[in-house]
């Protein structure tokens, strides 16, 4: 079962840089990316409003741009990496601890009510 994983993992790899490219290349404020459906049809800014061009300013290298898109997609990004490192790398087999208290129940449970209090925060102050 060796090849499957191998072809899932390539073609996870080819869809990622394409991503990479298109979202480097085009910016999402200037080229017809699909707006937000939240804040078109209800007027509230969601906890993703502003991912596209907050990710086109990353990509580009801009982080004060970015976080200036989406402040939650900006720091969330350690988190993810950590996620990412200790599920597909030695990490997580050396600290198991860490993904057990990383990315648990309760971990859970601070995430969605942190993207609630961004949500709040952001409709509220407009950041």
């Amino acid at each position: 079962m060796r090849f499957p994983t191998l072809m899932y993992w390539t073609l996870a790899s080819i869809g990622l840089l394409v991503f990479v490219i298109i979202y480097r290349s085009f910016d999402p404020s200037v080229h017809p990316f699909p707006p937000c459906p939240v804040y078109k049809f209800i007027g509230i800014r969601c906890p993703g409003c502003g991912s596209q061009r907050a990710l086109h300013q990353l990509l580009n290298g801009d982080l004060k741009s970015a976080f200036g898109y989406n402040q939650l997609l900006v720091l969330s990004i350690p988190y993810l990496t950590l996620g990412w490192l200790t599920e597909y790398t030695f990490v997580g087999k050396r600290y198991p601890f860490l993904r057990k208290k990383m990315f648990g129940i309760h971990a859970a449970a601070v995430a969605f009510v942190t993207v609630i209090v961004f949500t709040l925060l952001r409709n509220l102050y407009g950041f």
